[in-house]
């Protein structure tokens, strides 16, 4: 809703003088009227348009505003004092329509407002009050600031392609040295031709965009070479339109540097060509690449989901990697989802869409049933050999032995591929020593005094640490007891350090290199670590997640995962999806150079329907049985949901809240729609803060969107304003 501006003293404007609707740019704030700036730095007499930014005082901050629709004063107008805008912000370029209109349809969709929105999209860096201030008011700070530096060498055509802190960038020297680097001197296989030839047809590369192409959705087994076919694609949009944008978005921080390099080979690119946007980068470096992005200096974008927000001029061609991922989902205020933002982008924007995984998403899956996808398949490994031999090590008849952590079958294996000189991969998805540590004599666990979860017990540096994995504390392990005062504290449960720590005694002598976000906490320590393991020898490898999906490593011949069985319990409706597309990614490492390649699971259950769609000739059939069983229960994709959320430093008010939400709503919400009853989050405590959740269910949009616009009016009634609205949430807790 578009509020008056009134916040300091301005005379009365006059009738006839414009008025600017504008989206200030601040979490929490939406649009407001001001009067024309009162100048234009660089650019005396021009008015602003819609689509241009401004610089605009609020309260007492100065801020960066969009102009969204330029007015004449009404009647009414005329009676609220205005503030003017203090000048036109010309180095970001001027919005369209169309993108306006996305920014507009993602504050609507998810119940946010447009200031946060734009505070996303908008490099933090560039809209800082100071460098505002210094670009519309030279006399108030110095010309010099950085940001001023940066302008002047736009404005003069210098070379800018340099980063500002190069220090800091990500090096990516060492994987031109590797072997898994793609150039254009490697021929397609002949089912890469195919499926080039066949999402060319359909996505209309060629041709200029009247309409919206169909988007192409391509399933690869992993090794198939789906990489392989997105740079042979773009390279044919390139041929016909030299100057045409691409924005290829991956899951993962982690998944960038060697990407960048491979991309760079395989397009015949240099770096004033590529911009690399993501969270990892500082304010500066973001803001430098985002600004050669937006001025349509580059022509590859390569990002995280966070990139999708980045407005482009020429932007012809979108692909979504991995995009069954979960990390497209963000958990931040306004909880967007990059691949169905995507989707709609291309499709707004009359832009074309290539989505691919090995495990396509179900509500991509339920996208092909309906016609909506062009589906592409890759069903051999790029390099023709045969995927690995799955194994399922049945823990009822065969006993944990060795190092308590392998069966005595499985050592066996792993001797005889180190044996022969080849890599092993123990896959652990658990950070830390020990999950709890726990009193022996009466089963105290010590927790996290400001979350309500155990801690994990980490070794660092030779020193015993308790971490949450929630808030990030950081404490010392208790040494007695404190609820029967025995001294027998100990770690319970494996996790990958104690792991490694087992398999170094049992396996002496060999090489082991462990990967997890504590020993690759960066972009550059995880590029440092992939180049140490391109090298094919005799190794071990321990990792979690973060090496389960987008590496090539030669000489990995065998994978073994580790106490999986505790994942079929989840709650979650999507948790089965979610461990199948792990295990099958991290199965997928192993068996890409070798016939001789295998896959170990150790568990409990080997009859389970999701061990059982593992080893099946097409993997993917377990997705089509679990879409059915969505299609039954009426859930996402066949089905819409979503969930309000808040939090507060008493549990008390937040019943209170809730209470009153929950009543109103079932109510007076549509009958299609099922209210339930608010229930604590997981966990319910959290970084001091407890915090709780209301999920709303319904067969159809339209009932959903009403009761959700019903929920953000009984919140502005009775000032809930830390109401989170979370449409198609990832999960139920």
């Amino acid at each position: 809703m578009r509020r008056m501006s009134s916040m300091a003293h301005q005379p009365t404007p006059l009738i006839g003088q414009p008025v600017f609707e504008v989206a200030v740019v601040a979490p929490g704030l939406g649009v407001f009227d001001y009067d024309g700036p009162l100048a234009d730095a660089g650019h005396p007499g021009s008015a602003p348009n819609r689509g241009d930014w401004l610089v605009v005082p609020f309260a007492r901050r100065i801020l960066l505003g969009l102009v969204l629709r330029v007015s004449q004063p009404t009647s009414t107008s005329v009676k609220f004092k205005r503030r003017a805008a203090l000048g036109v912000f010309r180095p970001i370029p001027p919005l369209s329509s169309a993108q306006i209109e996305f920014f507009e349809f993602i504050t609507t969709y998810y119940r946010t407002n447009l200031g946060a929105v734009l505070s996303m999209a908008i490099p933090a860096w560039i809209r800082d009050t100071k460098n505002l201030k210094a670009y519309c008011d030279p006399k108030h700070l110095s010309r010099s600031t950085p940001l001023q530096k940066f302008i002047q060498s736009l404005e003069m055509g210098q070379d800018i392609t340099e980063p500002l802190d190069k220090a800091s960038y990500v090096d990516n020297d060492h994987a031109r040295e590797t072997q898994a680097v793609e150039t254009s001197a490697h021929k397609l296989t002949h089912e890469q031709t195919l499926a080039v030839n066949e999402a060319s047809r359909v996505l209309v590369l060629t041709s200029p965009n009247k309409s919206a192409p169909t988007p192409v959705y391509v399933q690869g087994v992993t090794g198939s070479g789906k990489t392989r076919v997105y740079t042979e694609l773009i390279k044919r949009l390139w041929k016909d339109h030299p100057g045409a944008q691409v924005l290829y978005l991956v899951p993962e921080i982690a998944l960038t540097p060697v990407l960048e390099t491979r991309l760079r080979h395989a397009l015949e690119l240099q770096d004033k060509d590529v911009s690399v946007l993501h969270s990892g980068m500082t304010d500066r470096q973001r803001a430098l690449a985002w600004m050669r992005a937006v001025r349509n200096e580059v022509r590859l974008i390569l990002g995280t989901r966070l990139s999708l927000l980045t407005p482009l001029e020429n932007l012809a061609f979108i692909i979504v990697d991995e995009e069954h991922d979960s990390s497209y989902k963000s958990q931040d205020t306004v909880r967007y989802s990059a691949r169905d933002l995507a989707a709609y982008k291309a499709a707004q924007q009359k832009t074309r869409l290539i989505l691919g995984s090995a495990t396509p998403s179900l509500e991509s899956l339920a996208q092909i049933e309906k016609g909506r996808y062009h589906l592409v398949r890759l069903l051999k490994q790029a390099t023709g050999v045969p995927r690995a031999s799955l194994t399922l090590v049945d823990l009822n008849k065969e006993h944990l032995s060795v190092a308590g952590a392998l069966t005595e079958s499985v050592r066996e294996a792993v001797q005889e591929t180190l044996t022969r000189g080849r890599q092993v991969l123990f896959f652990l998805n658990r950070r830390g020593y020990a999950p709890l540590l726990r009193c022996l004599s009466c089963g105290w666990t010590q927790g996290c005094e400001h979350c309500s979860v155990s801690t994990v017990l980490h070794k660092r540096a030779g020193q015993w640490q308790m971490v949450c994995h929630h808030c990030g504390v950081v404490s010392k392990p208790i040494q007695r007891c404190p609820s029967c005062g025995a001294a027998e504290l100990s770690g319970v449960g494996l996790a990958i350090q104690s792991l490694e720590a087992r398999l170094r005694e049992a396996f002496p002598g060999i090489d082991l290199t462990r990967v997890d976000s504590d020993s690759a906490g960066s972009p550059e320590k995880m590029a440092q670590i992939l180049k140490r393991l391109q090298e094919p020898k005799a190794e071990m490898i321990l990792a979690t997640q973060i090496l389960a999906k987008g590496h090539d490593l030669p000489g990995l011949s065998t994978v073994v995962v580790l106490d999986v069985d505790a994942q079929l319990q989840s709650p979650e409706f999507r948790a089965p999806e979610w461990l199948f597309s792990t295990l099958l990614q991290v199965s997928g490492r192993a068996g890409r150079h070798e016939a001789k390649a295998r896959v170990f699971l150790q568990t409990r259950y080997p009859g389970h329907a999701l061990f059982q769609g593992l080893k099946a000739e097409d993997p993917a059939s377990y997705l089509t049985a679990l879409l059915e069983e969505r299609r039954q229960a009426g859930l996402p994709p066949y089905g819409y949901i979503a969930a309000l959320r808040m939090s507060a430093r008493h549990e008390a008010a937040l019943h209170s809240r809730f209470s009153v939400l929950y009543r109103q709503l079932s109510q007076n919400s549509p009958k299609e729609c099922q209210v339930h009853r608010p229930s604590p989050s997981y966990p319910e405590k959290r970084a001091d803060q407890y915090r709780w959740h209301m999920v709303i269910e319904s067969p159809r949009r339209g009932p959903l969107n009403a009761t959700l616009d019903m929920a953000r009016a009984i919140a502005q009634a009775n000032q809930m304003r830390d109401l989170i609205i979370d449409v198609d949430p990832l999960g139920l807790s």
